[in-house]
């Protein structure tokens, strides 16, 4: 359980758990560049409701938090998996590994059109 400012995830962090997202909303946001003397800022790229995958881009690449991620509007509940189990148990069964990559391609697609200014 998540609430208030809690977050869920921040970019850059090398944190490795996938979250699933069981009550509530989140609020995606990327780092601004720095404007001036106004420092680091963060826009909302995405808002994510029940069902909805966190954090799987860190794990799939290994890599650092693309994102960070905060609760929207009130707590939310997670269901957390650690990294290893989820590279060990869950992507070798196409019955996660196909809906998993559907996520992905759409959310890569809404990224690309906010992008292009569609």
């Amino acid at each position: 359980m998540f609430g208030g400012d809690a977050i869920v995830c921040r970019e850059g962090d090398n944190d490795s758990d996938v979250f699933v997202l069981l009550e509530g909303q989140v609020s995606v946001r990327l780092r601004s560049a720095p404007r001036d003397d106004a420092g680091d800022t963060e826009r909302e790229v995405a808002v994510l409701g029940p069902g909805e995958v966190i954090g799987e881009l860190a794990v799939l690449d290994d890599s650092t938090r693309s994102a960070s991620v905060y609760p929207k509007g009130g707590p939310i509940r997670v269901l957390r998996i650690s990294g290893q189990s989820f590279r060990r148990r869950l992507l070798h069964r196409a019955r996660v590994s196909g809906p998993l990559l559907a996520t992905l391609a759409e959310r890569l697609r809404r990224v690309t059109r906010q992008a292009a200014g569609r």
